[in-house]
């Protein structure tokens, strides 16, 4: 079974057209992991809210290194 993605790693999820981009996760529904840049994560910590974010299938979506 694949692990769960946590709220606020950062990973790398495949874009369409095949750009690779770093974003955080906002929330792992199990078939997408919801993803947001890191400035709306950080904007959303600061204002006290959930972060808004895009549903990516789970297969493009890794744990970034380090």
């Amino acid at each position: 079974m694949e692990n769960t993605f946590e709220r606020g790693q950062i990973v790398t999820a495949k874009a369409y057209g095949g750009e690779v981009i770093k974003r955080r996760v906002v929330t792992d529904n199990g078939r997408t992991v919801v993803i947001c840049t890191e400035a709306e994560y950080q904007a959303a910590m600061r204002e006290k809210r959930e972060p808004e974010g895009v549903g990516f299938p789970r297969k493009d979506v890794v744990l970034a290194d380090g």
